[in-house]
């Protein structure tokens, strides 16, 4: 699949859930340690125990496979879209959907078990669910045969065995085998592997097997909705066994269907979180009254799990929003969003306008990057070189160039049809699917929606402060001619009408499509996905990102994000080969070079992206900064001028002593322009000069307005034939009009500048970026002190000591999580971020 069609086509995930199971090696007083026993046999005891256990395993994943085809179905009832038909519900339009559409239609549903395949309750477990699956095959679910069921009618189970180590020591070579395996279940093992979809083999070692168990049940849980434990609770925990594995899933909230064993019975409780589980000297006890609850609580948990995003929640109607209902309508309205989302992103919608306008998006990509070039003109560069940002971009320049340098290119760029560069990042660098597909669309679909935010809060800013400038213009006209063009007059006022109507069209459909909102939300997607073509070759997962409570109601994992993202890792193998790779069902997991070396890349990258990013919120910043300053000086030195030219005409003048004949010119004159509106005696108060009294600048506006008596005289033009004065077609000088309006305008401008670097969040990207460029610089150093490990090896490794594998894996999660949750905070941060007319 070549890069275009990835952006523009995305692959189905398939219908699964994934369930691990784990429990103990021995149970009923059997010898955890073959070397401990004399004889192979398993203890007629304990014989009985797994055979119980067997029989509660059939029962619980016949109980899940059946839910899962039940919640396949499920159909629910959202808004409409614009263009869409439904029923009128209340004053809002109503359409069905179903879940399954948002799925593979052409593959069966797949109950995925995770398994180390140990010894006892773990191969019960796995052989248990590979028995039902084939009752789920040869079972119709419908009236219809089951070979003509369609695929939505169809659950198989997919086994996947994750196992600590090598053959070698897990179980042993055949006639070798470790002490752990009695020759019979080493045989289920091999038995097992062979019925299964994916074997994956860590790099673990014998002499750290504790640690290797460790690292096989964290790889377990990353991968798995649900866990099914088999435990006596009296038993010894041990490092990576059972009790240990239980806790920290309920710390990560991944429910846990605990089978406590006794002796030979077996109780069947539903543990949702860690304080659902009581201490263990209590636990066979307080079982007793939950066992026959088991049932109900999983189909419902299985339901949960696979539903839409927030589509368990109450039943409200748009008519009552009061109480249960109005937060059931509010989780009604969050599916309708979801789903509006899932179809976006599938084709299934297409963008509106205008964000589906390549000229809107060229117009508004203009603004921004005339903003920004405007900027960096006045950016102070040099303030922002520091030791480790320096070096920040190769090959790019950072001293600010000439007021002129490069104008040609830069206009060049700004046509529509100029060929653009490609997109930078690891955009080109995806190759694990379904995750790169996924991670193309996401991203096509951000940036023209983010791009028409950006234009569209710039421009309004911009348009606001121009809407001004038009009001003060049009009075600047007035106050300047003696009789102003009624064209002109009239086309300003069009002008400011049609920039208020822009302003309106911005806040309406930013307000009904959400652009900021939509592109935070796929561009969070993409940063969930794009991780896991480094995570997804050791078998990790992105970690569960949980937002502050104060962001967000009921559980986050119910995000549409968050459940398209797992909804994809279910339907995943738990391990994808590197491109090249030999393909086959087992796959052994390491951290060899060529792993480290795509790690460091990897976090490399976002290392010089944030650098990028940092320089150039700063040039935003900065220079839009500066640029407001040298206006305000502007604007200063426009006051102190007017004052300067006022103050003189405003002092006591002396007594009028001129001669009896020119004192009758001077009347006939003043009678004259009084004939026109002018200032006539003195006293009188210029034409239009009410309807103008109180613009944006208040001083700058009496300067304008106040003549003393007879000043006019002194301003016009007089004749020089004879001490005959000629009328004139002004009625200020233009100069005193010229700085009137720049003092009256400009601080309106300087307001729009401040909006843009605050709505930008310019400063804080900065900000944020620098600090991420120091984190990530640490898990980078990190990885190359891995890296450097791995090659001396370790003479002396401890019992407890992850596999090399692992270690890399958990230090990539982190890195991860940190670039996730940085742009978590973005997509919280947007959503109240709006444009606004004003």
């Amino acid at each position: 699949m070549n890069s275009q069609q990835s952006r523009n086509t995305i692959v189905k995930p398939r219908f699964a859930l994934e369930v691990a199971v784990i429990g103990n090696r021995r149970y009923a007083g059997d010898a955890d340690t073959v070397e401990d026993v004399k004889v192979e046999d398993t203890p007629k005891e304990a014989e009985k125990v797994l055979s119980a256990l067997s029989e509660s395993f059939q029962e619980v994943w016949k109980a899940i496979g059946d839910q899962m085809l039940v919640a396949r179905k499920q159909e629910i009832r959202v808004e409409a879209a614009s263009h869409s038909g439904g029923k009128r519900h209340g004053h809002r339009e109503e359409r069905k959907v179903f879940i399954n559409q948002f799925f593979d239609e052409t593959k069966p549903a797949k109950l995925g078990v995770l398994s180390s395949l140990a010894a006892g309750a773990d191969q019960v477990g796995a052989e248990a669910a590979l028995v039902v699956g084939k009752a789920f095959r040869h079972k119709p679910t419908c009236e219809k045969a089951a070979t003509d069921l369609p695929a939505c009618e169809k659950l198989e189970v997919e086994l996947e065995a994750i196992l600590p180590m090598a053959e070698k020591n897990y179980p042993g070579l055949q006639g070798g085998e470790q002490k752990e395996f009695r020759k019979k279940e080493a045989a289920k093992l091999r038995e097992l592997l062979s019925e299964a979809s994916q074997v994956i083999r860590l790099d673990g070692s014998y002499d750290s097997r504790h640690g290797a168990y460790s690292a096989a049940a964290e790889l377990l849980l990353e991968n798995s909705d649900l866990v099914i434990a088999a435990y006596d609770p009296q038993a010894e925990a041990g490092a990576g066994g059972t009790l240990e594995t239980v806790r920290q899933a309920l710390e990560r909230e991944i429910p846990v269907l605990a089978m406590i064993v006794k002796e030979t019975e077996i109780r069947i409780v539903l543990y949702r979180k860690t304080k659902d589980r009581p201490e263990r000297d209590k636990e066979w006890e307080q079982a007793e009254g939950k066992h026959k609850m088991w049932e109900e609580g999983l189909k419902t948990l299985v339901s949960y799990l696979l539903a839409f995003p927030h589509s368990m929640a109450g039943t409200a109607e748009a008519g009552n929003l009061h109480g249960e209902n109005a937060h059931g309508y509010e989780r009604k309205r969050s599916l309708a969003t979801a789903v509006e989302r899932l179809e976006l992103l599938q084709g299934v919608l297409p963008l509106r306008f205008p964000a589906s306008s390549k000229w809107v998006r060229w117009l508004t990509g203009w603004v921004v990057r005339a903003t920004a070039y405007v900027g960096e003109r006045f950016a102070k560069l040099h303030a922002f070189e520091r030791a480790d940002l320096a070096k920040v971009i190769p090959g790019q320049k950072l001293e600010r160039p000439g007021p002129f340098s490069g104008l040609g290119q830069w206009l060049l760029a700004m046509t529509p049809f100029a060929k653009k560069p490609a997109p930078s990042g690891n955009l080109g660098r995806v190759t694990m699917e379904p995750y790169s597909s996924v991670y193309l669309r996401a991203s096509s679909l951000s940036r023209p929606l983010m791009a028409v935010y950006r234009g569209g809060f710039v421009s309004a800013f911009l348009l606001a402060a121009c809407a001004s400038s038009v009001a003060i213009l049009s009075l600047g006209c007035s106050l300047l001619f003696e009789n102003p063009w009624i064209v002109v007059l009239v086309g300003l006022g069009v002008l400011k009408l049609v920039i208020i109507a822009i302003l309106l069209a911005l806040e309406v459909y930013n307000h009904h499509q959400k652009w900021q909102e939509v592109a935070a939300d796929f561009r969070y997607l993409a940063e969930v996905m794009q991780p896991m073509e480094y995570l997804a070759p050791l078998g990790a997962s992105m970690p569960y990102i949980e937002l502050p409570s104060i962001y967000t109601r009921g559980d986050p994992r119910q995000d549409w994000a968050n459940w398209l993202f797992r909804a994809y890792s279910r339907a995943t193998p738990s391990v994808i080969a590197l491109p090249g790779s030999e393909v086959g069902k087992e796959i052994s997991v390491v951290a060899d070079d060529k792993m480290v070396d795509r790690s460091k890349q990897w976090i490399s990258s976002q290392i010089s992206y944030h650098k990028r990013n940092a320089v150039k919120s700063h040039i935003i910043e900065n220079g839009l900064e500066r640029l407001g300053f040298s206006l305000l000086v502007i604007v200063l030195a426009a006051v102190l001028a007017l004052l300067a030219i006022e103050v003189p005409h405003l002092m006591p003048h002396e007594e009028n002593t001129q001669e009896p004949a020119k004192q009758e010119a001077s009347a006939a004159t003043q009678e004259k322009y009084a004939a026109v509106g002018d200032i006539g005696d003195g006293t009188a108060e210029p034409a239009g000069a009410a309807a103008v009294s109180a613009p944006a600048d208040g001083a700058a506006a009496r300067h304008l307005v106040t003549r003393p008596a007879g000043e006019h005289a002194v301003y016009g033009k007089e004749s020089a034939e004879k001490g005959k004065e000629a009328p004139s077609m002004f009625r200020e000088p233009w100069y005193v009009v010229l700085l009137g309006v720049l003092a009256a305008s400009l601080p309106a401008l300087i307001g729009a500048l401040g909006g843009i670097c605050f709505q930008s969040e310019a400063k804080r990207l900065e900000q944020r970026s620098e600090i991420m460029v120091w984190l990530l610089d640490e898990h980078y150093k990190r990885v190359e002190i891995l890296g450097g490990s791995l090659k001396q090896g370790n003479p002396s490794p401890s019992l407890t000591q992850p596999p090399p594998s692992r270690l890399l894996a958990a230090e990539l999660r982190s890195a991860a999580d940190l670039m996730v949750r940085e742009s978590l905070d973005w997509r919280t941060l947007y959503r109240t971020h709006s444009i606004k007319a004003g």
